[in-house]
């Protein structure tokens, strides 16, 4: 969905500066401080310091207050109570002399929130409080703190010469996220003037193999840092470091890396065990004076259990503010490179999918962990998992992606949709060396609402990144997943959406009204018809999906108009915010399509591994589902088709893998005529599956050039691709 994108003045980036304990290197003029040293009593906060959200003080009660914030001399202590709300503390608005000069925030902060994120926010004004922009200035996840650590961080509000105000919010202010624990604070103080860099840093690779390397693009002035890297299981376990990397130097950020990637050096390289198990790692680098924080994952061999777990990492990239532009930035762009740090403005992995993983981990069930780029380049990986699992976000997936998936789903597999806003948008991964869309980096592309624009809609209109259920597309994600966001919509936006309050979870939304409670789904749960399902973690949120309605006899039935297929049955319903429907009320589903022996469950909403952490109605559902499936995958009924690069300009590698595999392939223009074939050499994946390659020249039977176009490959049992052959 459409967001808006949060604005970059002359400080890069999200970054996370921390500084051990010690005397500042430098003093310049003190503009602002707070110590903490008086602070209401019914409150527990300073003159001038409120809580926050504003838009919800109502709902909190004089009592609440005092339970939640509480003096803690000489710091204050807040302890984040078990909601969904966006708890956080905001100073004062206070003054600053120039509104383009540099600055320094310092302040002791001690965080210990195991399972969540924390930020800090700076809200730039002019001087009667209008609204310039905000900026995000500290990013931390799964912190455990022994201690009271002294943050320094250079910002700039980058606005003009004029005088200012600014104001800091302590917390979680703008994202709405599942939190618990407590964190303190002291000592804040904005200094005026600067001398200290960004520590910044970037992954060259998103997924590996055991046995292989994750490469580090540092930048950073102080020329060495520290790197650790932790595997995310019940809790983060550290298996790497802390390691010493020296050598380093403050890397430039080119213009329009945001599109062109930053082409820093390989700093060092996380040498990955080979008995390292399939899952998330996330790596943290410490400078001295800074700390900043990225994950990558490990992919398995199908020896780990039954589910494979993919994180939406296209969609990470897709809102990746760095540099200045994403999807989502005014103006938009169109493409963004995957060579840039990450301004972790969703928190990627400690955001929602965190909950889910703990969970597994807790109680026993194997799992493996892959990357939307495994989910777009390796059908093979699918073949070793009976249940793929989707999490968080999965918004933007290219045709390779879905291609995949559906024919996983027709083989037999089963998927659990723990995601909402899910397969939303096409989008197209090109390499820097694209024949049709060249460029130093390898790229993620979206049109989306200029699709006219995309250089497919001249060559091969069902590769135009827009909407799937748009023209020229017209591929509704109801047929292969039940449901949409087209039909669904928003609950629990708070501050970030036009979302009136009546779908907010202070007014009872967040949960699922639930239906067919005599189905498999609910057993155990102790459920009955018209109970609400996981409204206490607000599963439903912030974004949600769904398909036409009607109502027989009380029950909802989906209609066929959205190209659900028959078999989906409705287990679960909530009204939510519509952008498309006249009274702006639209559809929250949970439903499924029971095959026998696989199913596709969609839960349809972003939040609903919140209800991992604790919720056992929800927990219970998810189990229920990882029973039904088999212990192994029923096996390949239908062969895929693989093509790379594609399009080409010479020559495309082909791989045909899945049972039934004819010994030579075919070549068809979009006329039906027959162009050429190739033999097929063939051989069996690790996991036993059956396969052959070859590749096509882009030469008839005759040997003579065919002429550039797009052109149909066929492998027998039904099997097809289709090829782009450019000039």
């Amino acid at each position: 969905m459409q967001a808006p994108g949060t604005p970059f003045g002359r400080w890069w980036g999200v970054v996370c500066a921390v500084l051990v304990l010690a005397p500042p290197v430098f003093a310049g003029p003190l503009l602002y401080v707070e110590d903490f040293s008086h602070v209401n009593a019914r409150t527990g906060l300073p003159q001038g310091w409120g809580l926050g959200p504003r838009a919800h003080i109502p709902y909190f009660s004089t009592a609440a207050d005092s339970q939640t914030f509480g003096a803690a001399s000489p710091s204050i202590r807040v302890d984040v109570p078990l909601h969904t709300l966006n708890y956080r503390i905001d100073s004062p608005n206070f003054r600053l002399p120039r509104m383009d000069q540099d600055y320094t925030l310092e302040f002791a902060l001690q965080v210990n929130q195991p399972d969540s994120p924390f930020r800090v926010e700076m809200v730039y004004m002019d001087l009667d409080t209008h609204w310039y922009r905000l900026e995000r200035v500290l990013s931390l996840v799964g912190e455990s703190m022994d201690s009271l650590r002294v943050f320094r961080i250079p910002f700039n509000p980058g606005v003009g010469p004029d005088p200012g105000r600014v104001w800091i919010a302590f917390g979680l202010p703008y994202s709405k996220v599942l939190r618990e624990g407590s964190f303190r604070l002291d000592d804040v103080r904005v200094r005026q003037g600067a001398d200290i860099g960004r520590l910044a840093f970037y992954l060259g690779q998103e997924s590996v193999d055991p046995g292989s390397s994750v490469d580090l693009h540092v930048s950073t002035r102080a020329g060495t840092a520290t790197v650790e890297v932790f595997h995310e299981t019940d809790r983060a376990r550290r298996v790497y470091g802390p390691i010493a990397i020296t050598g380093l130097r403050e890397e430039p950020v080119p213009d329009e890396s945001w599109r062109n990637g930053c082409g820093w050096t390989v700093s060092a390289s996380i040498p990955v065990g080979r008995d390292w198990p399939s899952g998330v790692y996330t790596v943290k680098i410490d400078d001295g004076n800074q700390r900043v924080w990225d994950t990558f994952s490990v992919r398995g061999d199908g020896t780990e259990g039954k589910l494979l777990v993919v994180l939406p990492t296209y969609t990470d990239q897709a809102y990746n503010q760095f540099g200045g532009g994403s999807f989502y930035s005014d103006p938009q762009r169109h493409e963004v490179s995957f060579e840039r740090p990450d301004d972790h403005g969703y928190f990627g992995f400690y955001h929602v999918p965190v909950h889910l993983i703990r969970w597994l981990h807790r109680n026993g069930i194997g799992y493996a962990v892959a990357s939307d780029d495994d989910l777009h380049a390796r059908p093979d990986l699918l073949s070793a998992y009976p249940g793929l699992v989707l999490t968080w976000h999965s918004e933007y997936w290219t045709g390779e992606m879905r291609d995949n998936v559906e024919g996983y789903i027709a083989n037999g597999g089963s998927v659990l949709c723990l995601s909402g806003n899910t397969c939303w948008w096409q989008s197209r991964l090109v390499e820097a060396d694209d024949s049709i869309e060249p460029g130093s980096t390898r790229r993620l592309v979206c049109y989306k609402y200029t699709a006219a624009s995309d250089p497919y809609w001249s060559i091969d209109r069902g590769r135009v990144t827009t909407h799937w259920d748009d023209p020229p597309l017209d591929e509704p994600t109801n047929r292969f997943l039940g449901l949409s966001w087209r039909t669904g919509g928003g609950i629990n936006f708070s501050t970030l959406s036009s979302c009136p309050c009546e779908y907010d979870w202070l007014d009872g939304y967040g949960g699922y009204e639930v239906f067919h409670i005599d189905h498999w789904v609910f057993d155990g749960t102790g459920f009955r018809d018209g109970d609400t399902c996981g409204q206490a973690y607000a599963i439903l949120g912030h974004e949600v999906d769904g398909a036409p309605l009607e109502w027989v006899d009380g029950q909802p039935m989906i209609r066929p108009e959205g190209g659900t297929p028959p078999g989906f049955e409705v287990l679960g319903y909530s009204p939510c915010w519509s952008d498309y429907e006249d009274d702006h009320e639209g559809i929250a589903l949970m439903a499924i399509e029971d095959r026998g022996s696989s199913f596709v469950f969609n839960g349809g909403t972003t939040g609903w591994c919140w209800g991992m952490k604790a919720d056992a109605g929800v927990q219970q559902i998810v189990r229920n589902l990882i029973d039904r499936i088999p212990d192994r995958f029923q096996g390949w009924d239908l062969p895929v088709i693989e093509a790379s690069p594609n399009p080409s300009a010479s020559r495309v590698f082909l791989r045909v893998l899945g049972p039934g595999i004819e010994r030579r392939l075919e070549f068809y223009d979009t006329s039906g005529r027959r162009v050429g074939t190739s033999d097929l050499r063939e051989g069996v994946t690790n996991e036993g599956v059956p396969f052959g390659t070859t590749t096509w020249d882009f030469r008839d039977g005759n040997g003579r050039a065919v002429p550039p176009g797009v052109y149909f490959v066929r492998g027998g049992a039904g099997a097809t691709a289709r090829v782009v052959h450019v000039r």
